[in-house]
């Protein structure tokens, strides 16, 4: 069940406030005031949103409230001193905005971002094997299989498309480097692949599994993440759970080493709306409901953004000079967040690029702004490779193109601004590692970049600097 949020003084506050009168004139309003214009939501849920103005006394305005773009949720009135926001159901995220005014002085206004969180992921890219999750909620795998990652119940890689057998109802699913896990629509999870450092999260054998299990104890889960070789799950309740390989402290639970082989809690932390962590990171962020950060793991070149180079952290640390956040990725020894206003926040190792600063090599330790990017709703972030999805439905890359993973061209060759990707439109979401998927609002999906165990899904053959089409047959991807 989605938890309501109450958004109050202290939190997003908000004060239109009048200023001082003079004889001869009566008050008007001169300001609107957000100690946060920015707060997170998921999918589902609520968020109750109060006002209020302050005069002279003799003075009265009602506030107005507008949703834009409307259809996207709704609003429970559109004047008056409070109002709640209730989110849709089904999304792939979205930021909302909420103009607030007087309805006397409808020049002064003050704007409020909302992040909609989605609890499903339909698509996911693993070092070397991909996931989607078909309309009906079953599962499509192909790809790399060295450890049983595919849930065919082999180990031989497929270049084509394999339908898991009595995996239904899934909502999202995640990769690691050689693990896949799935959350089902009632909050449980399923996981498979290597567990050579419990990642698996069913029991303490440490062995590997080619078909689906279990996770212990896991329920209530709305988001789920995977790392090189740990898994994170979300619970509704806004706290976390961590399981798998611990040796930088990417469990979070404050000591580095010891393994756990099923979920144990992330102490300390609450109101937590996302998390990221990638097939081919160590580190992990999660976003809270005001639009923050929290940072642990690995830190070898400033990838938690805690102005460290090279500190690794077994608890949370606050991400520095980032706020108004709506989503967040990491990729192999960087991060990226992705703010309210469309712009693309970027830290870390940059030595291809993958910063998108137009410099190589210049490692950053606290998040900076990616220069020329605006009109952002989502991004991803892979082997030193950064993507972003645009609202007009087409992609930006920067970074490593060893592999073809920028998708701008056959010429492989490394970026350190952004690149338009060629030939792709119509994208809704996104999700990449050594290679790329871009899945498509009429269901289909595209595919670029490493191709050497099969995993872009086009048959096999060498790795590909341009988008190919999955082949997906009669089968449709999941779009919310």
């Amino acid at each position: 069940m989605n938890k309501p949020f109450f958004a109050t003084i202290g939190l997003l506050s908000l004060a239109i406030v009048a200023c001082t009168p003079t004889p001869t004139s009566t008050s008007t309003i001169s300001s609107v005031g957000l100690t946060s214009s920015v707060v997170n939501v998921r999918q589902g849920g609520s968020i109750n949103l109060q006002g209020s103005i302050q005069g002279d006394g003799n003075f009265n305005s009602t506030l107005t409230w507008t949703l834009e773009p409307s259809g996207v949720g709704s609003l429970s009135s559109s004047t008056g001193s409070s109002v709640t926001y209730n989110a849709p159901s089904s999304t792939f995220g979205r930021v909302v905005r909420i103009i607030v005014s007087s309805f006397q002085d409808p020049s002064k206004t003050k704007t409020i971002y909302i992040g909609v969180h989605p609890n499903q992921g339909s698509i996911a890219a693993g070092s070397g094997h991909s996931m989607a999750i078909k309309t009906n909620g079953t599962l499509l795998t192909w790809g790399w299989n060295s450890k049983g990652q595919l849930g065919d119940g082999t180990i031989n890689d497929s270049s084509s498309l394999l339908a898991i057998s009595g995996v239904t109802d899934v909502v999202a699913v995640a990769a690691g480097y050689e693990h896949s896990l799935a959350l089902k629509a009632d909050g449980t999870m399923l996981a498979w692949g290597a567990d050579d450092f419990g990642q698996l999260g069913d029991d303490a054998t440490k062995a590997n599994k080619s078909t689906p299990v279990v996770v212990s104890g896991a329920t209530g889960i709305v988001a789920i993440a995977a790392s090189l070789q740990s898994s994170f799950a979300l619970k509704s309740d806004g706290t976390l759970l961590a399981w798998g390989q611990n040796t930088n402290g990417q469990l979070g639970i404050g000591a580095v080493f010891g393994d756990k082989t099923t979920p144990v809690q992330v102490p300390g932390i609450s109101d937590v709306i996302a998390i990221a962590s990638s097939s081919l990171s160590s580190h992990v962020l999660a976003l809270k409901v005001d639009g923050t950060m929290l940072a642990w793991g690995r830190e070898t070149a400033g990838e938690l953004g805690d102005d460290q180079t090279s500190t690794s952290q077994a608890e949370p640390v606050p991400v520095l000079n980032a706020t108004n956040i709506i989503a967040v990725a990491t990729g192999a020894l960087y991060s990226l967040a992705l703010k309210a206003d469309g712009t693309v926040l970027s830290w870390g190792n940059n030595g291809s690029g993958q910063l998108g600063n137009g410099s190589v090599l210049t490692d950053e330790f606290t998040p900076k702004a990616v220069p020329n990017v605006s009109g952002v709703v989502a991004i991803t972030a892979g082997l030193y490779t950064s993507l972003v999805l645009k609202q007009d439905g087409t992609m930006l890359a920067w970074g490593y193109d060893a592999y073809g993973q920028l998708g701008d061209d056959a010429a492989f060759a490394d970026k350190a601004s952004p690149v338009v990707v060629s030939g792709v439109t119509g994208v809704v979401g996104i999700a990449s590692s050594y290679h790329v998927l871009a899945l498509k609002s009429d269901g289909t999906m595209q595919a670029w970049g490493a191709n050497d165990t099969g995993q872009l899904g086009s048959g096999s053959g060498p790795d590909v600097g341009l988008p190919q089409t999955v082949l997906l047959g009669a089968d449709r991807i999941r779009v919310p």
